[in-house]
């Protein structure tokens, strides 16, 4: 498919830092060779919606623009691999409302990817995408306490979109990243740099405690897993 000429990678007024030629600063369209910490955010939700496992960094690489070019192909957008605002809206709705039931195969299967990403996989075998999605949205409602209905309705959605939205994880920066690293360190869990940035170690240890205390891996310090390490200490 061609690319819209507008959003065609232009070596004259980008640079890898994402400026123009000025020197201005602009996340309205981001594309290959550029940095910018948009771009962190993009790389996140991407991997949460089942388009491959970017390295959550601020550089736009050839991995990600694959991943891009997916992720248009799926949601009927024009191919070319450069985010701009339309792409940008499409990937916010489809993070932030993952919660909606799919009117595709397609789109079931990513959305059974974010359980799975959450900890809620299953190893049975299903006759139907929707009776595993159904297995799925049952489990993590047994385990948050909210009514096992199966469906995802208003208080699963709003616990799942709280978990998603957790600041405790993989590529984001929080001040309470410090004392989470702090209590891992003292629990053993590693001798990780006491900074405000939740990298990559940060989660393979997070992991690490989840897995001994049987809560669902997914490496997001949510509110069951703090708890459990304040009780660890």
């Amino acid at each position: 498919m061609a690319v819209n000429k507008e959003l065609s990678p232009n070596k004259n007024h980008l640079t890898e830092g994402g400026s123009d030629e000025n020197g201005n600063i602009s996340s309205s369209v981001l594309q290959k060779g550029m940095k910018h910490k948009d771009i962190v955010d993009l790389k996140t939700k991407l991997n949460w919606l089942g388009y491959g496992k970017s390295k959550v960094s601020a550089k736009f690489g050839s991995y990600f623009q694959k991943q891009v070019k997916r992720f248009q192909s799926d949601y009927q957008l024009p191919e070319s691999g450069v985010v701009d605002s339309e792409t940008k809206k499409k990937i916010n709705t489809a993070y932030t409302k993952v919660h909606e039931p799919g009117d595709s195969s397609s789109e079931m299967e990513h959305q059974m990817n974010v359980f799975e990403r959450l900890g809620f996989a299953s190893e049975d075998t299903y006759e139907s995408v929707s009776e595993e999605m159904k297995s799925r949205i049952t489990a993590f409602q047994r385990w948050f306490g909210l009514a096992e209905t199966g469906v995802l309705d208003s208080d699963t959605a709003a616990k799942l979109n709280a978990l998603l939205e957790c600041p405790l994880q993989l590529g984001k920066r929080n001040e309470d990243t410090i004392r989470l690293k702090v209590n891992l360190n003292r629990l053993g869990y590693g001798n990780m740099k006491i900074t405000s940035k939740f990298g990559g170690l940060t989660e393979k240890k997070l992991k690490q405690f989840q897995a001994d205390c049987g809560l669902p891996v997914n490496g997001i310090a949510d509110d069951v897993t703090l708890e459990k390490i304040e009780k660890a200490l």
